[in-house]
């Protein structure tokens, strides 16, 4: 017998007496860019859950991608900030394009930690997309492309803007941040993280008694989206994770350029940036692991 973990009834293989409380299970055999799985679901209250997770090909590594802006490319022009951190949303297409043609396996974030600490294997070509700071351009551009490919994402968010004000009409003029009314239709695809809640900056130079504070209002007013945290700007030092450790976090994120290997620091994950001027044949070579030697760590802002 097993417990439905969502509607937490008892039930047991369908055919067999245990009332009415039955599951139906379902085989997917694995492809090179999905993994196979017992798929189980409960006939109660509809919940499936994957189980025995299999791929055709293994590995050692994840490709953990960073994002900032995704927007038209007609908005770039008149958009204010660092012309670096926009990633057009016609390249941005491509790239998801590219990783269904190399027959990537896009992980979310959960997974992907589970994965670094052994606790579930890597598939072969491993990646794992995130986007920094929180724009209201992350949904109103970005994650439709994510829907259409099936890709799960996160969103390190700086969480005093959560709860601004709702903008119906994008304006690429002036930086708009993400709200809780906007991430709500994409809450199934992606995964809202933890980027301060209001300490964006180099939090080397802070001191760790503001950053606790910082980081029990978070999780106080945001409990549910505080278990992955992403340094600002990708600067850390050694003080930082026993902090975030203490506060609860699972795993931390830095802009390091270079793939992250199982048994990595999960308090100082790398990340490869994603930028404007980054084309298809160099987000290739970073998918591949060639090259990666000579990507800058950041575009500009962070």
């Amino acid at each position: 017998t097993y417990t439905c973990t969502r509607c937490s009834d008892t039930y047991t293989q369908a055919g067999a007496e245990l009332g009415p409380h039955v599951f139906d299970t379902q085989v997917i055999d694995p492809t090179p860019s999905t993994k196979g799985c017992t798929l189980r679901t409960c006939q109660v209250c509809g919940f499936s859950e994957q189980l025995n997770p299999t791929y055709l090909e293994y590995g050692t590594q994840i490709t953990f991608l960073l994002y900032h802006e995704v927007m038209p490319r007609s908005f770039i022009i008149s958009a204010a900030g660092h012309p670096g951190m926009f990633v057009a949303i016609e390249d941005f297409r491509d790239q998801m394009r590219v990783l269904r043609e190399e027959n990537c396996f896009v992980m979310p974030i959960q997974d992907a930690v589970r994965a670094l600490q052994g606790l579930e294997p890597i598939p072969a070509r491993a990646v794992c997309i995130t986007f920094d700071d929180g724009y209201k351009s992350n949904t109103e551009f970005a994650a439709p492309v994510l829907r259409e490919y099936g890709f799960p994402a996160t969103i390190f968010m700086t969480m005093y803007y959560l709860d601004g004000e709702y903008e119906p009409t994008f304006d690429e003029r002036g930086v708009q941040r993400l709200t809780l009314e906007e991430y709500e239709p994409y809450s199934d695809l992606i995964t809202l993280a933890c980027h301060t809640y209001a300490m964006h900056f180099d939090l080397r130079t802070c001191e760790l008694e503001d950053l606790a504070a910082d980081l029990d209002l978070c999780r106080e007013l945001y409990p549910e989206y505080n278990d992955y945290f992403a340094y600002p700007q990708g600067a850390w030092n050694e003080d930082l994770p026993p902090l975030l450790a203490e506060k609860g976090y699972l795993a931390a994120f830095t802009t390091e350029p270079r793939r992250a290997e199982q048994g990595e620091n999960l308090y100082a994950i790398p990340r490869f940036g994603v930028f404007g001027w980054l084309n298809e044949s160099r987000f290739r070579e970073m998918i591949r692991g060639e090259k990666p030697e000579d990507l800058p760590l950041h575009g500009g802002r962070n």
